[in-house]
């Protein structure tokens, strides 16, 4: 927050109303006197023997955090124009310098200085001066302190003095050294390492860049000597050094949100000519070391006219449009039906078209954005699975007793790791934390997290499921996207209950669940799997038949693996399943009348070896059965030593029933006669004798 005298602020303003009017003015832009609101920052006036305004910014307008940044944003809101005060060159009357050397030019890369010699003891800032800081509440330390402070409330720039007569050599801007220490203006000692940007002499560490200075240097009742530094550093090597202290300075404010890398001369001179008025001092030239490459320039961006009625809603007339940056002192240069903005230094808020175009919201006024209903999401045209088939699921497994849950696509890298290691997630430029720093590959992660907080809050039986877009390897210098179901279960088979046993939940009760959300999406089968997530065995993948006949992998479900269940504190019976929902297509109800006829039933024994799948035994009768077979049932699965050595039993229910007449007992007997020849040359199987 910063709180300013009304009064000091109309200096800078071109009218020559008083404080009470300017009010009167502002609440009738909208900005009321009690609590005013614009779009970039707060404004509340306070009227008493001195009107003061009180700006809170918003992180990206540093510029509003001085006299004259915010008498700027004011005649912007009031549309009337305003002036910058006038600062003097003034000439060297002393030929003393201070070598400074710029080591990390990336950090600074520009500083200014100056030797300011024979400073009166009994030197005191006049009553205006120390009334501004009174109402800044920065209040009255030293006369060259006060100066510096007061600078920095009127153009932005933070300073810093240090004794001269404590200086040893030559100046330099550099990086810290591992375990170097520095006693700051407040007391505290803080250890610095090569991330901290600090000022230092030949001989030890004076400031911590734009935070603080150091106690061993500092200014005093008997300095007579100083030198006076005005820079621009880097707003992120700034907010490191002020985290790394916990210190939150009003320089450091300033400098992490961005100062213009214009303003240190400007400031320094501004400094100097208060200090030769009112402390009689001598000033020596001015030094300046800088490295341009490293500084900001100034940017042109376009403003298209097309895009800005795209965003606003409405076309404003252009004349406006160019009078909101012209009279922020931008100029402005018209392309064609577009506009070519030059953004100031002290505004690097301002950086791409769509932060014009908030200004120019801003500015003329929110009420012209007509209210329009929202259009349609065109999500639904590219994924219609995303409203249609995801929801559909979800009210399914909802009704199968399981709860929706909803995590972050941002992941634990190690986790992810360790349930698919033969995979490359896409990694975060910027990541929240270091256990968030990469993309997703599978709806897993987020799902065991879930299950592990709840099972530590005494839920025994977990069922949860989420959808949404996992991420795979990057093409063409962007993730690949995918949308799925994911799901997760552990506990018992059924709630508690006195009508049935409380067992724990198996392979087939997941299997079974899967079933009924894949009906009526076409043909699919569960095979044996293989994954390093999942314990083997007891894992299988759910395959999807297209309308050529190709067999396309549609998700997998099984047990997750003991070795990850155990590192995850996890329960050895926890399931997992996940499908590929971009693969399922909306399939309306095929509906079929009943039939008139009877239905007859035959129920075959057959021997297969071991190793083969119940489902592809099925297969192979439902394809040699043909259109009549209505209903087929794998009712029980048996192991005997008569049976001989790796061989089972399946026993099958078939129910015949035809359209358009009854099936005759001949016709029945060839049917059954073609499917064990089928299942005897796809399957090897054979009828069990009986006895």
């Amino acid at each position: 927050m910063l709180r300013l005298s009304l009064r000091w602020l109309c200096e800078y303003l071109d009218t020559d109303l008083p404080g009470a009017e300017v009010a009167q003015r502002l609440t009738m832009a909208g900005v009321e006197t009690e609590l005013a609101v614009s779009a970039e920052q707060r404004l509340r006036l306070r009227f008493g023997e001195e009107e003061l305004l009180e700006f809170t910014p918003t992180p990206d307008r540093g510029d509003c955090l001085s006299a004259l940044g915010a008498a700027r944003e004011l005649a912007a809101i009031l549309d009337t124009p305003w002036r910058e005060p006038p600062v003097t060159r003034v000439a060297a009357r002393a030929s003393e310098e201070q070598t400074v050397i710029l080591e990390d030019t990336s950090g600074c890369p520009r500083y200014a200085g100056r030797v300011l010699l024979d400073l009166e003891p009994e030197a005191k800032v006049p009553d205006w001066l120390s009334e501004r800081l009174h109402h800044s509440e920065l209040g009255s330390l030293h006369p060259v302190v006060d100066i510096s402070n007061y600078v920095m409330l009127e153009l932005g720039q933070p300073l810093h003095t240090f004794d001269r007569a404590k200086l040893h050599g030559a100046v330099r801007v550099r990086r810290a050294a591992r375990g170097e220490r520095l006693e700051l203006l407040d007391g505290i000692t803080v250890r610095l390492d090569p991330e901290h940007l600090v000022i230092a002499d030949e001989r030890r560490v004076l400031a911590l860049a734009g935070v603080m200075g150091g106690r061993e240097s500092a200014v005093g009742p008997e300095t007579r000597e100083v030198f006076l530094e005005s820079a621009w550093f880097h707003p992120e090597r700034i907010a490191h050094n002020m985290r790394a202290v916990g210190l939150r300075t009003a320089a450091a404010q300033r400098f992490e949100r961005g100062v213009d890398p214009g303003l240190p001369e400007r400031a320094l001179e501004r400094a100097t000519e208060l200090l030769v008025q009112y402390c009689g001092a001598r000033p020596g030239p001015l030094v300046l070391e800088e490295a341009p490459g490293q500084l900001p320039q100034r940017a042109s961006v376009l403003l298209r006219r097309g895009r800005l009625k795209a965003l606003l809603g409405w076309e404003p007339p252009p004349e406006r449009v160019r009078k909101v940056f012209r009279r922020q002192g931008m100029p402005v240069e018209d392309a064609g039906e577009d506009w070519h903005v030059t953004v100031p230094g002290h505004r690097p808020d301002l950086k791409l078209e769509v932060d014009l175009v908030g200004e120019v919201a801003r500015l003329l006024g929110y009420e012209h954005i007509p209210s329009v209903k929202p259009r349609p999401s065109p999500a639904r045209h590219v994924l219609p699975v995303l409203e249609d088939t995801a929801w559909h699921l979800a009210q399914l497994l909802c009704a199968r007793g399981y709860h929706e849950a909803m995590s972050y696509s941002f992941v634990d890298p190690e986790l992810q790791k360790r349930l698919f290691p033969d995979q490359e997630a896409p990694l975060l430029a910027h990541p929240l934390a270091s256990s968030m720093s990469v993309l997703r590959l599978s709806t897993w992660c987020g799902l065991l997290s879930a299950l592990r907080h709840n099972l530590r809050r005494q839920q025994e039986r977990v069922r949860l499921f989420e959808y949404g877009v996992v991420f795979s390897a990057k093409h063409d210098g962007r993730p690949g996207e995918e949308f799925r179901l994911g799901g997760v279960a552990c506990g018992t088979a059924h709630d508690e209950q006195w009508g049935e046993d409380s067992r724990p939940l198996d392979f087939y009760d997941l299997k079974g669940d899967l079933e009924r959300l894949l009906e009526g999406a076409g043909k699919t089968r569960f095979e044996a799997v293989t994954h390093p997530a999942l314990h083997d065995g007891q894992a299988a993948r759910v395959t999807l038949e297209t309308g050529d006949g190709v067999q396309q992998q549609l998700g997998l479900l099984g047990r997750l693996h003991p070795a990850l269940a155990a590192d995850l504190k996890l329960p050895s019976g926890a399931w997992l399943f996940e499908l590929r929902l971009n693969l399922l297509e909306e399939r309306p109800p095929v509906l079929k009348p009943l039939s008139r006829f009877p239905s007859l039933r035959r129920d075959l024994a057959l021997v297969v070896a071991e190793e083969m799948p119940a489902a592809a035994v099925l297969e192979s009768i439902r394809a040699a059965a043909g259109e009549d077979l209505a209903e087929l049932r794998l009712f029980d699965v048996y192991h005997g030593q008569e049976l001989g050595k790796n061989l089972k039993s399946l026993a099958i229910g078939l129910i015949f029933q035809k359209e358009s007449s009854t099936l005759g007992q001949e016709e029945l007997e060839r049917k059954l006669s073609e499917i064990l020849a089928a299942v005897r040359g796809k399957c090897g199987a054979v009828l069990r004798e009986s006895g």
